[in-house]
C-alpha cells in the first residue's frame, strides 16, 4: 500500500505562509524601494510552491511487510526510512480544524523505540492510512474501558487556565498603557482587547475540545480520540507501556478527578490524560508490557 500526500494541503498550506511571509516583508521593503519590495513579495512564495512540489513529487508512504516506509526529498537529496512494525510504540492521527474542512486529511504521527528515528510524520494524509496502520498493529478486540473525560472538571479548569491567561495578559499591557500619550493609548487598549479576545477564543477551544474526548483501554494498547476543532485518534501499543502515573492538583482534589501519565519506551514519550474521575479507575485498567 503506497500512499501520497494530498497535494492540495500538502502544497497549498505551505505555499500560503510564504505568501502571507513574502507579502510582510515586501510591503516593509517597498517603504524603502517599491521596486525591490513588490519582487522579493513575489519571488518568495514562487521558490517556496517550487520547492515544496519537489518535496511532494518525492514524497511517499507504504506499509510494508517488514514495517512502515517513508520516502522523501528535496532537489539536494533523498531519504529512505524504514520503522519496523515491532519498533512502533504510538500512533497519533491529529486533524486540525481548517486543513479537515477544507481538505479532509491531517498529520499522523509514528513513534518507534530502538530505532534511528524516534519519530516519524506521515503528512496530509486522509483516514485510510492510519486506520490500515491500526489495522496492521491491533487486535481489533472490545475495550475492557470506555471513559469521557468529566465535564465540569474540564469546563472548570479550562475556564481557571483562561482567566490566569487573561489576567497575566492584561497585567503585561497594563503599565505600558498608563504611561503611552491618547492616541497610541488607544492603540495599546486595541491590542489588549485583541490578545484578550484571543485568549478566550483558544480556552473555549480547548475546552471544547478536552471534553469531547474518549480514552479507551483494550487488551493491546490504549486509545484517545475525540475532539471537535483538532480530531484526533491516538493509539498507544501495550508491549511499550512501561510506567502510568496520576497527579491532583489542589483544583484537581476539589473537583475529585485526577491526570493519568502514560510512558511510552522506557518513558521517551509520555501522554497525558486529563480530567479523568477518581471512581473511573483509569489507571487500573491501562495494559503493560510484559
Amino acid at each position: 500500500m503506497v500512499v501520497k500526500p494530498n497535494p492540495k494541503s500538502f502544497v497549498g498550506i505551505f505555499v500560503t505562509w510564504f505568501v502571507l511571509i513574502g507579502a510582510a516583508v515586501g510591503i516593509g521593503i517597498s517603504f524603502f524601494d517599491v521596486v525591490l519590495g513588490s519582487a522579493i513579495g513575489t519571488v518568495i512564495p514562487i521558490l517556496a510552491y517550487a520547492y515544496r512540489y519537489k518535496q511532494y513529487d518525492k514524497e511517499a508512504y507504504e506499509l510494508t511487510e517488514n514495517g512502515v516506509q517513508v520516502s522523501k526529498g528535496t532537489w539536494f537529496s533523498d531519504h529512505e526510512i524504514l520503522v519496523p512494525w515491532d519498533r512502533v510504540t504510538t500512533v497519533n492521527y491529529q486533524q486540525p480544524f481548517l486543513e479537515r474542512v477544507l481538505f479532509g486529511t491531517g498529520l499522523c504521527y509514528v513513534d518507534s523505540a530502538g530505532s534511528s528515528y524516534s519519530s516519524i510524520t506521515l503528512r496530509h494524509v486522509d483516514t485510510a492510512l492510519p486506520t490500515a496502520l491500526r489495522d496492521k498493529l491491533l487486535a481489533g478486540d472490545e475495550a475492557s474501558q470506555h471513559i469521557r473525560p468529566n465535564k465540569p472538571a474540564a469546563i472548570a479548569k479550562g475556564v481557571w487556565n483562561g482567566l490566569t491567561s487573561l489576567i497575566g495578559l492584561a497585567f503585561v499591557f497594563f503599565v505600558p498603557a498608563q504611561q503611552t500619550t491618547i492616541g497610541t493609548g488607544t492603540v495599546v487598549v486595541g491590542a489588549i482587547i485583541v490578545s484578550l479576545v484571543l485568549s478566550a477564543l483558544t480556552a473555549a477551544r480547548k475546552i471544547i475540545d478536552d471534553v469531547a474526548l474518549h480514552y479507551e483501554c483494550f487488551t493491546d494498547h490504549v486509545a484517545i480520540r475525540g475532539g471537535v476543532f483538532r480530531k484526533q485518534h491516538h493509539v498507544l501499543l501495550a508491549d511499550h507501556i512501561t510506567d502510568t502515573a496520576s497527579d491532583q492538583t489542589v483544583l484537581d482534589r476539589l473537583l475529585d478527578v485526577e491526570r493519568a501519565t502514560v510512558s511510552v519506551a522506557g518513558g521517551e514519550r509520555e501522554v497525558s490524560v486529563p480530567y479523568v474521575a477518581l471512581e473511573a479507575g483509569f489507571i487500573k485498567h491501562i495494559p503493560r508490557a510484559t
